[in-house]
């Protein structure tokens, strides 16, 4: 055990303390080059889920998101889980007009690589069945997303306000 005068204080470490000290040293954080290139595999799954909102099947949009994930609209109660999320998009392919857009104004991909998230503008245009006429909505995006072993990016929360 050794003993440490830190001013102060006093600290005790044991021998064991110091086998961690490397082991945290040695902690590899991809380069800006791999960040670059996970930014770009990020945004370019951000784009396919995106357009499969503009493509007609619920249950293959659903699959770009997790299990549990969540999924936020201003105005009505959050959507959580896979088979609730493709219940909800199916809905909103019922109607003709139904149309997403999107542009992506940031992407962050954490220096574990698994985790990442993008953020930007989206328009969403529909068909206002009480006023009978196309209207768009214009709003803000945040989309979360893990790497999930064996499936790649999933998005885990869809927050949109």
């Amino acid at each position: 055990m050794i003993k440490m005068n830190t001013g102060s204080s006093v600290m005790l470490l044991s021998g064991a303390s110091f086998l961690l000290l490397p082991a945290c040293a040695a902690t590899s954080y991809p380069s800006n080059s791999e960040f670059a290139s996970l930014e770009r595999e990020v945004r370019a799954f951000e784009a396919e889920v995106f357009a499969s909102y503009n493509g007609g099947n619920a249950v293959l949009a659903a699959d770009y998101y997790a299990v549990d994930a969540y999924v936020f609209i201003p105005g009505q109660p959050p959507t959580l889980g896979r088979d609730a999320i493709a219940a909800n998009i199916s809905r909103y392919m019922e109607d003709r007009n139904f149309r997403l857009d999107y542009v992506n104004e940031f992407t962050k991909v954490s220096a574990s690589s698994d985790l990442a998230y993008t953020r930007g503008r989206l328009s969403v245009t529909y068909t206002d069945r009480q006023e009978s006429s196309v209207r768009t909505i214009d709003s803000n995006y945040l989309l979360v997303m893990q790497r999930q072993p064996g499936f790649g990016w999933r998005v885990v929360e869809d927050i949109s306000f």
